[in-house]
């Protein structure tokens, strides 16, 4: 990967505290690559979960940290005080936005509904055409294999089309992502 190229990469994840350890271990290694590549990351700002823990490894190592979220979050004091910046956006519709319009790729680690949210979101854009940035779904311990199989499973019946492929690409591993990551951005 070309050195001199520091990207903003867009995180979708957890927000919560209670999951197995094997999701913090994964997601610290990660966050550790981003900040030591002196990349950024853009992603929920909030002060727990995944989220928390993408932010410190970044920011630990020498990356930066731009949170970005709705105002009812950051008036219930759930910004975190890892980030470098904290974006206030009106709501998670502008929020998700945002984050589409900062980043440069994005990477969805395991997560629920919002997470889930943030995902179609980027991939239905893609789709269409409002932008051409690779998202990439960290399928750790298997989390993601009935959404894939899902999203074959469309493909395979034509609800989706090739773009959509081009959109979202499933890894299985850190080590695999940040190759897909070098690779995507070699050129």
């Amino acid at each position: 990967m070309d050195s001199t190229r520091k990207l903003k990469i867009g995180i979708f994840c957890s927000a919560s505290d209670d999951l197995a350890p094997v999701y913090y271990e994964q997601t610290t290694l990660l966050g550790r690559w981003i900040g030591q590549q002196g990349h950024s990351i853009v992603y929920g700002g909030t002060r727990q979960g995944l989220m928390e823990c993408v932010a410190k490894a970044v920011a630990d190592n020498g990356g930066t940290v731009i949170g970005i979220m709705p105002q009812f979050m950051y008036d219930n004091k759930l910004a975190s005080n890892t980030a470098n910046k904290i974006i206030v956006t009106h709501d998670m519709v502008e929020r998700k936005n945002r984050m589409m319009g900062e980043a440069d790729l994005f990477i969805a680690l395991p997560g629920g509904f919002g997470t889930w949210d943030e995902i179609f979101h980027v991939v239905a854009c893609h789709q269409v055409g409002v932008h051409c940035k690779p998202t990439l779904l960290l399928n750790m311990q298997g989390f993601y294999d009935h959404l894939i199989a899902q999203a074959q499973e469309a493909r395979r019946q034509k609800f989706t089309t090739p773009r959509f492929q081009q959109g979202l690409t499933a890894v299985n591993s850190i080590d695999e992502c940040t190759k897909k990551i070098e690779t995507l951005f070699s050129r």
